[in-house]
């Protein structure tokens, strides 16, 4: 049971992380931002970085509760 915890939670954190870099990108695009390259390559990293610490914090600590209340894991 640990390993299907485990996969759910990667599958979940990784759509998470696509979902908010989806919006950062569409976010960034409609203010139509246009900087030198550098600028661009730091803000794409930040929002990568952004996007996998959200995931990160959504998947560990509230959908870790409602995973392991559909499939009573052990802990």
């Amino acid at each position: 049971m640990k390993i299907l915890y485990f996969i759910l939670c990667s599958l979940i954190n990784l759509s998470l992380m696509f979902f908010v870099f989806f919006l950062e990108f569409i976010f960034v695009a409609k203010l139509n931002i246009i900087v030198a390259s550098i600028f661009q390559f730091i803000l794409v990293f930040f929002m990568i970085v952004i996007s996998i610490v959200v995931s990160f914090f959504v998947s560990n600590f509230i959908l870790k509760n409602v995973i392991s209340k559909f499939f009573n894991l052990d802990r």
